[in-house]
């Protein structure tokens, strides 16, 4: 109840213009994961959130939370100003080193190559730029940043967001060594009931295709037959 509120309104539309902007459209560049033709193929009766996406989504949140928190408490040690202000910095740090591991669900970017996908980097070296100048004395008062906050409040802000994407990066790989096979074993059950239900149904439509040719044999045959027999009365009558 003792705490402050940890954003401003312009701190709150920095963070979601800078963040949110420009990393997003570097993704978009990334390139196809490596191993990708090994994974079988989507469900399409699945969510759009389906295949890991959630998982990293609650992932992700939950650590920046935290680290944002713990930003906010060591702050406010020394002053509710310094807590707003280390918060502040924290997510939006966050935020940006986490275009990293935001490139894969699976792969971490020590595999990656952090220069692979020069747009990601170009795109956080940006926003780094554009947050240190929330730093400049005439941009302080805008940003709500207290002549308090130091290069060693930086610096911590700095070491809780690394330390954030490398826990993303290592619930990474505790997910693929201990629960990706049995998320790959449940897709292939379901793909492998989809795969008989599709034949079921193949086999069906071939019986009743059958049935109507023989159907549409048996009219023309009838057919054929009522005319013969309709000619040879004329016949018999001329």
């Amino acid at each position: 109840a003792d705490w402050a509120n940890p954003f401003t309104t312009i701190q709150l539309l920095f963070i979601n213009l800078v963040t949110d902007s420009l990393p997003a459209i570097a993704l978009g560049f990334e390139n196809p994961e490596k191993n990708i033709m090994k994974n079988p193929p989507r469900n399409p009766e699945e969510s759009i959130l389906a295949g890991g996406t959630i998982r990293s989504v609650i992932v992700r949140g939950v650590i920046i939370g935290l680290v944002t928190i713990l930003a906010q408490y060591i702050g406010m040690q020394t002053s509710p100003q310094l807590g707003t202000a280390m918060a502040f910095a924290t997510l939006t740090l966050s935020r940006i080193i986490q275009t990293f591991a935001s490139r894969s669900n699976s792969e971490t970017i020590f595999s990656l190559g952090f220069t692979s996908n020069k747009y990601a980097l170009g795109a956080v070296i940006l926003c780094l730029i554009m947050f240190s100048m929330t730093l400049l004395p005439f941009m302080r008062d805008i940003f709500s940043i207290p002549e308090i906050f130091n290069l060693n409040n930086l610096l911590i802000s700095f070491v809780l967001a690394i330390s954030a994407s490398l826990l993303m990066e290592g619930s990474k790989i505790i997910y693929d060594r201990f629960f990706k096979g049995k998320s790959s074993i449940k897709n292939s059950k379901a793909l492998i009931e989809r795969a008989s239900t599709c034949l079921l149904l193949k086999e069906e439509f071939k019986r009743y295709s059958s049935g109507v040719r023989i159907f549409d044999n048996s009219i023309s045959f009838s057919i054929y037959s009522s005319s013969i027999s309709s000619w040879d009365r004329v016949k018999s009558f001329k």
